[in-house]
């Protein structure tokens, strides 16, 4: 029951982070929100894996939020218009 109290404002945020990736006037919004989203998404694994005792969650959020950082990292090249090598 306590963990519903912990979990109510991350999914709040998340859920007010999709409006802005569907609405978002631009594209980096968008991307912003997609990685801050990701992020929440991330920490309430943490949350849940502590809660519950399933460390396997731990290895997925690990997971996820570099593959995050990546992504991002990925589309701010792209945006800007440069290759990754450069």
């Amino acid at each position: 029951m306590m963990l519903i109290y912990f979990a109510i404002p991350f999914v709040a945020a998340i859920l007010i982070l999709m409006y802005r990736v569907v609405a978002g006037p631009t594209i980096p919004d968008r991307v912003l929100a997609i990685d801050a989203s990701t992020s929440l998404l991330c920490a309430l694994m943490v949350l849940f894996a502590i809660l519950y005792g399933v460390y396997l969650l731990l290895v997925v959020a690990i997971a996820l939020a570099l593959l995050s950082y990546i992504g991002t990292l990925v589309l701010a090249k792209y945006l800007e218009g440069r290759s990754m090598g450069e």
